[in-house]
């Protein structure tokens, strides 16, 4: 029983957590130390010593932006507003139509919204028009000699040069990347002129002046080109579009006429006057659709909006460049001025340290 008091008596031994400090009157661990506040006088005394850098930052941001806005070429926008036209309804087969689909039968119709955007992205479609329209010296002008009709070599002037130089490491990577993975594939091109460019450099070329965007609530299509001539931009809207008619219209005409073809085939050889009047009527729509792509203009589809050239360019926008320039160089010569404030305050502890 004594034992046992004893160890009741005995005092129980605080735990102390690690850092924290202990006072013989106060049982618990000390309370941290408020939170230090952030002096806005001595940020201005640091802002104010490293004041020429952010004026020299500021002031080549600012000069920078003047530059790309001043020497940025304008580029006028063109758009046409387009929706497919309803699909025409065929007559019903039934076991007929799953015959003729299996014969190799297929029924023309107009395209739906995702085929139009599908083949106005189309390369064959593009390679179509600039084949057609002789847009390699439009899209390159800078390479056509509009005197003597012929390509003339790339200028050697000053900003080909800086060109040239920045770009020398990706040039070299290529070069050696080419040398090691050899393929066995070359592309045959006949050029006349080495200078002239390709047909993939124009149709890379039209993928950066179009943009195709759709409406989905309105189902309509909405067709733009950005070029540096009003007059052009509406154009290339214009004949891309007609590409595109001609495109789908002359793939339907050859589709109906090799329905027909098969059509006038099997009719002699069906003895049901029932399938004998499904299958005339099927040569009639065929005949229809052959008729239509060939007279209708909203065939494929109509332009709710055709294009016209605009009156104000779409870009650049010069003020919002150097705005953009001046607040985002301040902001630079802010942080570095911060950033050299800190270094100079840490070589200034570990030399108190070595010392």
């Amino acid at each position: 029983m004594e034992e046992e008091k004893k160890e009741t008596q005995e005092p129980k031994k605080e735990t102390i957590a690690p850092g924290a400090s202990y006072s013989p009157y106060f049982p618990y661990p000390s309370p941290p130390p408020p939170p230090q506040e952030i002096d806005l006088y001595e940020l201005f005394l640091i802002l104010l010593k490293r004041k020429k850098i952010i004026f020299l930052i500021t002031f080549l941001g600012c000069f920078l932006g003047i530059c790309i806005a001043l020497f940025s070429p304008n580029i006028y926008r063109a758009q046409a507003i387009i929706m497919p036209t309803e699909t025409p309804k065929m007559p019903n087969l039934g076991a007929l139509g799953t015959l003729g689909q299996l014969a190799g039968l297929s029924i023309p119709v107009s395209a739906n919204t995702a085929e139009l955007i599908t083949l106005l992205k189309a390369d064959h479609v593009r390679e179509e028009m600039i084949k057609k329209y002789n847009l390699l010296p439009i899209l390159f002008p800078d390479h056509w000699d509009p005197i003597h009709k012929k390509w003339k070599p790339p200028e050697q002037g000053f900003f080909s040069i800086i060109k040239k130089v920045l770009f020398f490491p990706k040039n070299l990577f290529s070069i050696l990347a080419e040398k090691l993975h050899k393929t066995s594939y070359t592309k045959k091109e006949t050029k006349e002129n080495p200078f002239a460019p390709t047909i993939d450099d124009a149709l890379r070329k039209l993928n950066s002046i179009y943009s195709i965007s759709q409406d989905k609530k309105l189902g309509t299509i909405v067709v733009s080109a950005d070029f540096y001539d009003p007059e052009l931009s509406a154009w290339l809207v214009k004949i891309l579009l007609q590409t595109l008619k001609d495109y789908i219209s002359r793939e339907a005409i050859i589709t109906a006429e090799k329905n027909l073809e098969i059509l006038k085939k099997e009719l002699p050889k069906v003895g049901d006057p029932l399938l004998r009047q499904k299958l005339q009527e099927l040569i009639a729509k065929n005949i229809e659709t052959k008729v239509m792509a060939k007279v209708n203009r909203e065939f494929v589809f109509k332009i709710l909006e055709p294009p016209r050239p605009p009156d104000r360019r779409f870009k650049p926008k010069r003020t919002l460049i150097v705005m953009v320039s001046f607040v985002s160089s301040l902001f630079l010569g802010i942080f570095l001025a911060f950033f050299l404030e800190y270094v100079e305050k840490v070589k200034e502890k570990r030399a108190k340290e070595t010392s």
